[in-house]
């Protein structure tokens, strides 16, 4: 069985030479410095596996004279390194099931220090996205369970700075933030399902992505070039095979790039899907996905409600 210890090499993609360094009992991935000559690592403990030091190595140099710039002492977090979008900062993530802390560096400046961004506190989750001219913090700081978005200014990076920008929601879940130099995409559940909101940084639109269906699931992924206008996430559902779009986030088109091919003659057109709730007797909205062919909507619908009806004894529904 692998125990996930990497071997780091680096190959020049000019003339094709693997070059001398080396670096050993490593975490997979790095982080470039601007600088295009040093890289920041996670180093690994040879026993215990656990990722607790970030080490930086400069090209030309022995791997044994590494320094470690950060040493993670609670057990109970693990840590990586990590470079923004807009390549302005490089960032030292330590987490544990409920507490983060989050450290940051110039990325023009890899000789430097790292700066804590806000110290660990107590039972608070934190992460940071960098703008131009600001940071967003997403948190669940002051019992904000479904977690809300903060914003401070660059030089002032302390919770004491933090301004609120969008609330706890009891409803919503803002699961994360995806960045680009014009546009903000909001990775959010509501009901249970997934939305995609954008919003522009240039004027005030703001919208969610229609999907087109009323039971799905959709991610963002593969989003790493800064300046784009191009939003690339994944999507299926109970209709839609498993699917990678190209969503213009300017003119609201998309472009499949990618599909699941399923076997037998599926048409997904044949098909319709739905989204019904059953009510708990404390009043809770529980809800049903369904799929069937659309010939059969009229006979499928009723079968399929009175057969939750004889099945609420055992999970308390009304419908």
């Amino acid at each position: 069985m692998s125990r996930r210890q990497y071997s780091i090499y680096v190959k020049n993609l000019e003339t094709g030479e693997i070059l001398k360094d080396v670096v050993k009992n490593a975490e997979g991935g790095i982080c470039w410095a601007n600088d295009n000559k040093t890289f920041f690592y996670t180093s690994k403990n040879t026993v215990t596996l656990l990722s607790e030091k970030i080490k930086r190595h400069t090209l030309g140099t022995d791997a044994s004279t590494d320094v470690t710039v950060y040493e993670e002492k609670d057990k109970a977090n693990y840590i990586g390194v990590y470079k923004s979008k807009n390549n302005k900062y490089i960032f030292i993530h330590s987490g544990a099931t409920m507490s983060t802390e989050n450290y940051i560096l110039d990325a023009s400046k890899p000789n430097e220090a790292f700066k804590s961004f806000q110290p660990r506190m107590k039972d608070v989750i934190y992460d940071v996205t960098p703008l131009a001219d600001k940071f967003l913090i997403r948190t669940n700081k002051d019992g904000a369970l479904n977690f809300k978005l903060m914003e401070c200014p660059l030089d002032k990076t302390g919770a004491s700075n933090w301004k609120e920008v969008i609330p706890h929601r009891k409803d919503v879940l803002l699961s994360g933030i995806e960045e680009f130099k014009d546009f903000l995409v909001f990775n959010e559940r509501k009901d249970g399902l997934v939305q995609l909101r954008v919003k522009s940084l240039t004027n005030t639109t703001e919208y969610n992505i229609n999907f087109g269906e009323a039971a799905y699931t959709a991610y963002t992924t593969g989003n790493p070039e800064y300046n784009s206008t191009t939003l690339r996430y994944g999507y299926t559902s109970l209709v839609t095979p498993s699917s990678v779009y190209d969503y213009n986030l300017v003119t609201k088109e998309k472009k499949l790039m990618k599909q699941q091919e399923v076997l037998g003659g599926y048409n997904a057109a044949d098909y319709v899907t739905e989204r019904l709730y059953a009510t708990a007797t404390d009043g809770t909205k529980i809800p049903i996905s369904i799929v069937y062919k659309k010939d059969l909507k009229k006979m499928v619908k009723p079968l399929f409600i009175l057969c939750l009806r004889k099945l609420r004894c055992e999970y308390g529904c009304q419908l």
